[in-house]
């Protein structure tokens, strides 16, 4: 991929430039380049704040997305876990309300003693039913001590499962309510038979196609179909656990409601003949309801088997989807996810545990009504006894008969709840599979519109179902309140209170069993509860050490702040420092300023001067040699003694120029009376530039401040990870290229200051080296102006325009610099030169760059630039590539292209013939 970027430079105007407007600009853009390489700084590590602030932000927020996806699912897992809870809750309830009833009918059944001969045969025939449900029950407690450990997937479906399951368990409790009062109508039982076969023949039908559904969906699912099976057989032994709790609470209820009518036995026996048919005819119409019921509910299957197929079709997508999305799913961190869920279980653990203390207290309450109604109950049963003694003559001929029909009825009634086990468990198959199948495309809703779309018309058909389903609860409950009155008739009996007595013992032991299943059910809940408080355990020492390295890492951040920033103090100390020293030189500016009209003086005044430039360049020579110490050793400081020699060097070419400027003054002297008052405009004028940057330098103090400030905040709100900052050193090395042309032709060579200083490794050796920079062209500058007060370039440089062009590694394999370079005069055809090197051999080694060499000889000699003001081109086009290439990163390759302009304006002699120039337009 390649990237280019142009950026446009700046034109400026030409304008008619004097000597003191180039020294003021020299000085301006020398203190802009150091507050703005400061700045420069700062924003890239800002820079890099922010970037690892938004990699981070990104990794939490899709951090945070799947906590939230987990966090639902767990949501529903722990609303199955609660709901297993308030079963076992309620079963143990049950058995408290069933011990004390037990214990009152027990009372009534020995007031009716007389009774249980008759209920001999029904008791043996429940104690098989029980033991059958024995074996059923130790069947369940293995299936579900299979599907406990498979919960964790399954539970999101058993939810849904146990919503329709109630439902059905209701519809089953009605319809044995039903059987158990149209005991007497034989009639009525047949039809039921009749009605039950059409059922179980629509039923295996249905089963018939649901097992071949079963079958697909293995094949497609594999292991995932085994555990759906487990979480089926689950299901079903626990709603038929609830079946029977309903049940024996109707019973139990029912044997109450006996009690109570048996105050009316005499009354109403002699209506029992009229009632009987009346009862005879709502049977029928019982009947009629039921066919009616019947008919809806297999045209209910039929939607449901349409459903089926179009829920199969559903799962073939789904599951090529699932295929698809493997992939995403398992790189979502687990262990935020357990953490989370960990969380959620322990909060949903204490919200039960709450729940389940106020359905407690609401219990006890009502075993205290169930008391009083008790011995009230008592009481009723003293008075009825005695009653019941006139009617024993009358109520033993309907006994035979109650018999007889009590033994049909207890064969057909055993046959037709077989019957209707079976198609309920076969319809809670169904109910599961289509639960199952609703799930994976809810799953699956968000990724694919075409799968969500079936699904939320397959849920509107459910609901639709579900509409249907709620609508036969209401016709169910009007056939219970119709059967409610002719159990009001049957209730008369004497001999229903010899059966409550058996059946509450048979409901003791279905009790018992229940409490020892849901005992073993709370052991491994309380299994499970205790392995996934261990994982939390794990997992929070875990992050927690994670924690604990993120701040060592952060305290090592904050180190290396703390490192960059007392060394930005140093520097500030060093800028005052060398602002003390520019204080000194204006001081001596002011000197030499009243000195002037005497040769003598002024030349005592160079001569100070000179000395004083000598000590400030041997300063930097030390502070350099010293900063270099740290990191170069003695291989550097070969290398800074050859700078020191060369230093001393132009130092002595110095000397030869201030000889000659010597003559030049014995020559200048009549002028300078002339000039003297106009330098001393322009005396003052350095003054107010020397204020100026006192006002620069403090603005960079104020901006340091601030990058400080900032450099906190972002060590605050950014993420604890270690910022590398890479940036490219810069060195202001004003040394020419072609020395030997430098110590023949340069005429001011001690006010150029070309103190060399090698490339610093670290950031703050470069901040340090810029802030001497600084005080060293305060120096130079000075030393220029003092040299020539008339002397301005006698030209006009413009930097055209410049792009970056990124390569990559294959095409470029390093980062070069194409410069083109045109000098314009009048009268004469423009010169060009073009040349390319690496933009660090163009920076850094300007005495090595053969390049630049030649640039420098192509001003000197081709355009006939001046030797000094040719190195001041040519240090400026370096100073620009350096500062437009400096916010890059070291590794970056491609090419840097540049044009530039020169223009040559036109020289006019004075009356003493020095040079005065003229502004062109560039």
């Amino acid at each position: 991929m390649e990237e280019a970027t142009k950026v446009s430079s700046d034109v400026p105007q030409a304008k008619e430039v004097t000597k003191e407007d180039t020294v003021m600009e020299k000085k301006e853009e020398d203190t802009i380049f150091d507050g703005g390489f400061v700045k420069v700084e700062k924003e890239g590590i800002n820079k890099k704040y922010d970037d690892d602030d938004e990699k981070a932000e990104k990794q939490l927020k899709s951090l945070e997305d799947a906590l939230q996806l987990h966090d639902v699912k767990h949501k529903e897992l722990t609303e199955v876990k609660e709901a297993f809870d308030g079963l076992g809750l309620e079963l143990e309830n049950s058995r408290k309300k069933m011990i004390e009833l037990e214990d009152r009918i027990r009372i009534s059944a020995l007031e009716a003693e007389k009774f249980e001969e008759l209920q001999k045969q029904s008791a043996s025939e429940l104690e098989e039913k029980l033991k059958i449900s024995d074996e059923r029950y130790s069947k369940t407690d293995a299936l579900l001590s299979q599907a406990l450990s498979q919960n964790s997937v399954l539970e999101q479906k058993l939810k849904s499962l146990e919503e329709l399951s109630e439902k059905v368990s209701e519809l089953k409790s009605a319809l044995i309510v039903a059987e158990e009062e149209g005991k007497k109508s034989s009639i009525q039982m047949q039809e039921y038979q009749e009605k039950v076969s059409k059922l179980e023949s629509s039923l295996n039908q249905s089963s018939a196609r649901n097992s071949e559904l079963e079958e697909d969906l293995r094949i497609a699912l594999q292991k995932g179909a085994e555990h759906e099976d487990i979480g089926n057989v689950s299901t079903k032994r626990s709603v038929e656990l609830q079946g029977l709790f309903q049940t024996s609470q109707l019973k139990l209820e029912k044997a109450e409601e006996k009690l109570k009518d048996l105050e009316a036995i005499q009354v109403k026996n002699s209506s029992l003949e009229a009632t009987l048919s009346v009862a005879m005819e709502k049977e029928r119409d019982l009947s009629e309801n039921l066919n009616a019921v019947m008919e809806k509910l297999k045209s209910s299957e039929e939607r449901l088997e349409k459903q089926a197929r179009e829920i199969d079709e559903a799962t073939t997508r789904s599951i090529e989807l699932e295929a698809l999305h493997k992939h995403s799913e398992l790189k979502v961190q687990k262990t935020m996810e357990d953490f989370s869920s960990r969380d959620t279980e322990a909060k949903s653990l204490t919200e039960k545990s709450k729940d389940l203390e106020e359905k407690i207290r609401v219990y006890e309450g009502k075993l205290a009504e169930a008391c009083g109604q008790s011995l009230s109950l008592q009481e009723e049963l003293d008075q009825s006894s005695a009653e019941n003694e006139l009617l024993a003559d009358t109520n033993n001929q309907l006994k035979i008969k109650i018999q007889e029909l009590e033994g049909y009825l207890d064969s057909e009634k055993e046959t037709a709840i077989e019957k209707l086990n079976q198609k309920d468990t076969e319809a809670k198959d169904l109910i599961t599979k289509l639960k199952s199948h609703e799930n994976v495309i809810e799953e699956h809703k968000r990724q694919v519109l075409e799968a969500s779309g079936v699904a939320d018309t397959r849920k509107v058909e459910v609901e639709e179902a579900l509409l249907k389903l709620n609508t036969l609860e209401s016709t169910i409950e009007e056939l219970e309140k119709e059967n409610g009155d002719l159990a009001e008739v049957n209730i008369k009996l004497n001999q229903k209170l010899a059966n409550q007595g058996s059946e509450t013992d048979d409901f003791q032991a279905k009790l018992s069993v229940l409490e020892a299943e849901k005992y073993q059910q709370a052991k491994e809940l309380q299994i499970t509860i205790e392995d996934l408080t261990k994982q939390l355990t794990s997992e929070r020492e875990r992050l927690r050490s994670q924690i604990s390295s993120l701040e060592e890492e952060k305290n090592q951040v904050n180190e290396i702040y703390q490192s960059t920033k007392n060394e930005l103090v140093k520097l500030q100390a060093q800028l005052q420092v060398d602002k003390s020293k520019s204080d000194d030189m204006v001081s001596q500016i002011e000197k030499l300023s009243a000195l002037v009209a005497e040769k003598s003086v002024l030349e005592s005044k160079f001569e100070q001067v000179e000395i004083h430039l000598k000590e400030e360049v041997e300063k930097v020579a030390e502070l350099t040699s010293k900063l270099q110490e740290h990191k170069h050793k003695a291989s550097d400081r070969d290398v800074l003694e050859e700078k020191a020699i060369q230093l001393h060097k132009e130092l002595q070419a110095s000397h030869t120029a201030i000889s000659e400027q010597k003559e030049a003054l014995s020559h200048k002297h009549s002028e300078l009376e002339a000039t003297l008052k106009k330098s001393q405009e322009e005396l003052d004028a350095k003054k107010s530039v020397i204020v100026h940057l006192e006002s620069k330098l403090n603005e960079l103090e104020q901006k340091v401040k601030l990058a400080d400030a900032k450099s906190k905040e972002t060590e605050s709100t950014g993420k604890e990870e270690e910022v590398e900052v890479k940036s490219r050193d810069s060195d202001l090395s004003f040394s020419n290229p072609k020395q030997t042309k430098i110590k023949k032709n340069l005429d001011a060579a001690s006010s150029s200051g070309h103190v060399m200083i090698q490339k610093a490794e670290t950031w703050h050796l470069m901040t340090l080296k810029i802030a001497l920079g600084v005080a060293l062209v305060s120096v130079i500058l000075v030393k220029l102006t003092m040299a020539d007060h008339n002397n301005t370039p006698p030209f006009d440089l413009t930097k055209l325009d410049h792009y970056i062009k990124y390569q990559p590694r294959e095409e470029a394999e390093d980062f070069f610099v194409h410069v083109e370079v045109k000098v314009l005069g009048k009268g004469s055809s423009p010169l060009e030169i073009s040349f390319s090197t690496s933009v660090y051999e163009f920076v850094w080694e300007d005495e090595d760059c053969y390049e630049l060499v030649e640039l420098y000889e192509f001003f000197t000699e081709d355009a006939g630039i001046d030797a000094f003001e040719a190195q001041f081109l040519v240090n400026d086009l370096i100073l620009y590539v350096n500062k437009t290439t400096r916010p890059l990163d070291e590794d970056f390759t491609g090419v840097f292209k540049l044009m530039a302009e020169v223009t040559l304006k036109p020289v006019q002699l004075n009356h003493a013939g020095s040079q005065k120039t003229e502004s062109q337009q560039p």
